[in-house]
């Protein structure tokens, strides 16, 4: 497992984690998404690449725990 994974994995509880295995959801990596206004990437929030049944997304905090529901 790489650094990146690793993080990834770190923001996320041990049972949201089994939901999204037993969905077949797997993290791969982090990533920053730029935000709005005059300066995006000083406004950017942290973005889960995941591999979604062999598909590579790019999901929000938000969308990894709605996956997992």
């Amino acid at each position: 497992m790489n650094a990146f994974s690793q993080i990834a994995r770190r923001d996320f509880s041990a049972k949201t984690l089994r939901a999204l295995t037993k969905r077949g959801v797997e993290l791969v990596s982090v990533q920053m998404l730029p935000g709005e206004g005059p300066m995006p990437w000083a406004n950017a929030e942290r973005g889960y690449l995941v591999d979604d049944h062999g598909t590579g997304r790019v999901w929000t905090f938000q969308k990894v725990l709605a996956a997992a529901q």
